[in-house]
C-alpha cells in the first residue's frame, strides 16, 4: 500500500474543491448495498478540524470517510474494505470529490493479520477510526442474492472483533474510535475486550417518544473515569409521517436532506 495521501484543501490552481455534489452522485458498484444513513451520521460525528489522519475499517464506497474529509479540509484518509469493487468506487468517489489527493484505499480481508508492510503503515499511524461494520450474523436471516450486499449486511460472529483488532492497531494510544451499530446491540461489540472504552453515546431515534434504533459511540484505548456521556439525537421534528427532519438533526449532519436522492441517483 502506498503512504498515507498528502493535505491539500485547494485544487491544482489553487482555487477551493468544489464539493457540493456530496453525497448525489457516489459512484455504487451495481448489486453492493447502498449506502445510507448510517454512514452520514457517523461522517457527521467526527468533528471538523479535530483530528489528522482517518482510518475507515469497512469504507465501502467512500461515504463516510468522505463526508469526514469534505467537512475537515487538513484531514487525510485511508479505506480498507474486502470487496475489490467498493474499493474501485471509493476511490472513483474521492477523485470526483477533489479529495484524489486525501484518500488512498485498499483491499483488504479483516479475518486475517495484515501483510508487514500494510502494518507498518498501519501502526499508530492514525488519531481516528471510523467503523460501521456489518449488522447481521451469518445464519441468522435471509441472504440478499447478490453477493456484494450479502458481505456489507452479514458477518461471521467474531467479525466485529476483527474489524476493533485492526482500528487498534491503526490508532494511536490517544486515538479515537467512532462507531456506528443498531442500539441495543452494544454488548455484541465487546468493546472492552478489544482494548476500547466508550466516553460519549449517542442514541438515535426516529422521532420523540420512539425508542432509538441507532448508536453511535465515541471510544477511546484509555477507561475514562468518568460514566460514559449519553445523548440523545431525534431525526424528524414531529411524529406525523412526513415531519421534516429536525433542526437539531440537520445542524448534526447537514446533508440528511440530500440522502434520499442521493441513494435515488
Amino acid at each position: 500500500m502506498k503512504a498515507l495521501p498528502r493535505t491539500s484543501c485547494l485544487d491544482g490552481k489553487g482555487q477551493p474543491i468544489p464539493a457540493a455534489i456530496f453525497p448525489r452522485g457516489l459512484r455504487q458498484p451495481p448489486g453492493s448495498f447502498r449506502f445510507s444513513l448510517d454512514a452520514l451520521l457517523l461522517a457527521a460525528a467526527v468533528p471538523p478540524g479535530r483530528h489528522a489522519a482517518l482510518l475507515d475499517c469497512g469504507t465501502g464506497c467512500g461515504a463516510a470517510a468522505l463526508g469526514a474529509l469534505l467537512r475537515s479540509p487538513g484531514l487525510r484518509g485511508v479505506g480498507l474494505d474486502l470487496q475489490p469493487e467498493l474499493i474501485q468506487a471509493a476511490l472513483l468517489n474521492a477523485e470526483r470529490l477533489g479529495l484524489g489527493q486525501r484518500f488512498a484505499a485498499e483491499t483488504v480481508d479483516f479475518r486475517n493479520e495484515p501483510d508487514p508492510a500494510l502494518k507498518a503503515l498501519l501502526q499508530a499511524s492514525f488519531d481516528c477510526c471510523i467503523m460501521n461494520p456489518p449488522y447481521r450474523i451469518l445464519g441468522r436471516g435471509r441472504l440478499p442474492s447478490s453477493e456484494l450486499r450479502a458481505r456489507a449486511l452479514f458477518g461471521e460472529p467474531g467479525l466485529v472483533g476483527s474489524f476493533l483488532r485492526w482500528a487498534g492497531m491503526g490508532l494511536h494510544n490517544e486515538g479515537i474510535l467512532y462507531l456506528i451499530f443498531p442500539a441495543g446491540d452494544e454488548g455484541r461489540l465487546a468493546l472492552e475486550e478489544n482494548g476500547f472504552f466508550p466516553f460519549r453515546k449517542t442514541l438515535v431515534s426516529s422521532r420523540p417518544g420512539m425508542p432509538p434504533h441507532l448508536l453511535l459511540l465515541e471510544s477511546a484505548k484509555k477507561k475514562p473515569s468518568a460514566r460514559p456521556e449519553q445523548k440523545k439525537l431525534f431525526l424528524f421534528a414531529g411524529k406525523e409521517k412526513h415531519a421534516p427532519y429536525s433542526d437539531e438533526a440537520v445542524a448534526f449532519c447537514p446533508w440528511l436532506e440530500q440522502a434520499q436522492a442521493a441513494n435515488t441517483a
